[in-house]
């Protein structure tokens, strides 16, 4: 699966901002500033700022503050309340950190009871065609290295957007003999390119993209250190309702919605919740142009640590939209290791969570560039305890060929088996429908392409249906087996003490259905104490 281009482009960004000499201030005592009518009291929060050191606390009343601020200490801000304080306005409402400072990683900010709303980011200063952080900038250190310590709380960033004013010369090739255009927008909530804690707090209703890009992530958040020691962290929080997205003339790539962890950071979600979040590409480019969209909930690939807690994943979105071409569509919930850039062993500690009623959705001109789909994918090892997925969805409808992968998708050569223990796979759905040709399912509850173990799992009532004119369906409940190169490890999968069962295939006249509940041809399974039985129109293919 092709992703973009980030570490060069976050490269480019450092190679083209000023170096900051090292502070020498002498430390005082911590004061508390207040900002508003008071006695005392500084007109604006740039004002209260401006004149703080290390240490201060910044008191926001109630009322509307002015954004487009900028903070260059540690210090904390705290408002009454984010129903009470408003921090509004600005491209981005609030920039911690300036590029390149040789101080950035010593940097420590606090933020609570506030709301950041009202961002509109256009471009950086010399680079019109890269929009970042629509709300919050928290920004790097010397050649992209890691930046400041931040710690938001009990707040609200809402409302923000990030659209790129203009484009470059992409250097490849479109329809019509010229090359496409390039313009990324990045965060349209919050960039974090240090080390960011969110608790109980909200991040909605921001957008990424524009009528101007041709690459979106990180429609709520986007975080990155070049594969630096950076870190996210949602504790009790809410990422919703936010959106990637990319349209005509430019629009190519679209990825996190939600969340998008580039390459590598430290990654700890607990007590949380993704929803309703949107990754898109829609356009009408022809045949021959690269096109993505995916992980409409939560993507994080490279090197880095994922640990997903007691939070409940739903109702995310990836769609994408070019009757005219063959177009990729994947993972519109979650996407974990996944990357272009490395193959790096991304590690995932997923428990106690629900990934449920997700939406992958396709409208090409065929899937001849390759199949694409799932709803959860991983590429790295993993952990799955007591958690469930249930009832998602992959749609497909091609005017040509269309082929999809299973709704949970899981490849890992390099490292250990993903093991998935007491956790179900369960009542997830993926149609296909192809106008002229074949249609194709690899695994309407779970298609393996690695080493897997199945501990204690319910995989039921997974259901596929292919309608063309010739295609197959394969593996209702698993399919089991190598899917890209013949030249791949033989996958390997151990179900132990597992259920498969009532699981469905079924194909239009022309498609060829097999292994209702398991297809692995021509690959051993290990069984222990596993039923595999009332399957639809078989229980097993190639056992």
């Amino acid at each position: 699966m092709r992703m973009t281009r980030w570490p060069a482009v976050a490269l480019a960004i450092a190679a083209l901002v000023v170096v900051f000499p090292a502070a020498g201030a002498a430390r005082r005592a911590a004061q508390r500033l207040c900002v508003g009518a008071g006695n005392g009291c500084y007109a604006t929060l740039q004002d209260a700022l401006d004149h703080a050191s290390d240490g201060d606390r910044i008191q926001l009343g109630h009322g509307t503050f002015a954004g487009g601020v900028t903070v260059l200490k540690s210090v904390t801000i705290e408002g009454a309340g984010p129903a009470e304080t408003i921090i509004s306005g600005g491209g981005p409402v609030v920039a911690i950190g300036q590029f390149g400072d040789l101080d950035a990683d010593k940097r420590t900010v606090s933020i609570t009871g506030v709301t950041i709303t009202g961002g509109v980011t256009g471009g950086l200063p010399g680079l019109p065609f890269i929009a970042r952080g629509g709300g919050i900038d928290i920004r790097s250190g010397p050649s992209g290295t890691v930046g400041a310590t931040v710690t938001i709380r009990n707040s609200v960033i809402t409302g923000n957007r990030v659209a790129p004013q203009a484009t470059i010369d992409s250097g490849e090739p479109c329809p019509g003999g010229a090359d496409c255009r390039f313009a990324l927008a990045i965060g349209g909530g919050i960039v974090d390119v240090g080390r960011l804690t969110l608790i109980h707090s909200v991040v909605s209703g921001n957008m990424a993209g524009g009528p101007n890009a041709s690459e979106a992530a990180g429609g709520g958040i986007w975080t990155a250190t070049n594969g630096g020691p950076g870190a996210l962290t949602l504790i009790d929080s809410t990422v919703a309702g936010n959106t990637a997205s990319v349209v005509a003339p430019n629009g190519r790539f679209a990825q996190g919605g939600g969340v998008h962890v580039q390459d590598g950071e430290a990654l700890v979600v607990r007590d949380s919740a993704i929803s309703g979040n949107t990754a898109s590409v829609r356009n009408t480019f022809g045949p021959g142009v690269d096109m993505f969209a995916g992980f409409g909930g939560l993507h994080t690939g490279g090197s880095g640590t994922a640990v997903i807690e007691n939070t409940r994943i739903t109702g995310n979105v990836a769609s994408a939209d070019d009757p005219n071409a063959p177009i990729g569509v994947a993972d519109a919930a979650l996407g974990i290791g996944i990357s272009d850039f490395c193959a790096c062993g991304e590690t995932l500690d997923l428990k106690g969570s629900v990934i449920r009623r997700n939406h992958t959705i396709l409208h090409a001109a065929s899937s001849d560039n390759g199949p694409s789909g799932g709803v959860v994918e991983i590429d790295g090892q993993a952990t799955v305890t007591d958690t469930e997925i249930s009832d998602n969805t992959t749609s497909f409808d091609n005017d040509g060929s269309a082929w999809a992968f299973g709704t949970f998708f899981t490849i890992d050569y390099d490292a250990g088996a993903i093991v998935v223990r007491n956790s179900a796979i369960r009542d997830n759905t993926v149609t296909v429908r192809a106008r002229s040709g074949p249609a194709t399912i690899w695994g309407a509850g779970i298609m393996n392409a690695g080493p897997l173990e199945l501990h204690g799992v319910d995989v039921s009532r997974n259901a596929g249906w292919a309608f063309g004119d010739s295609g197959v369906a394969q593996g209702g409940g698993i399919w089991n087996g190598r899917p890209f190169d013949p030249g791949d490890p033989a996958p390997q999968l151990t179900l132990d003490h597992t259920r498969v069962t009532r699981n469905t295939l079924f194909g239009s006249p022309g498609v060829t259905v097999r292994g209702g509940g398991l297809y692995t041809p021509g690959f051993q399974v290990s069984a222990i104490d596993t039923v595999i039985e009332r399957n639809r129109p078989d229980d097993c293919f190639g056992c």
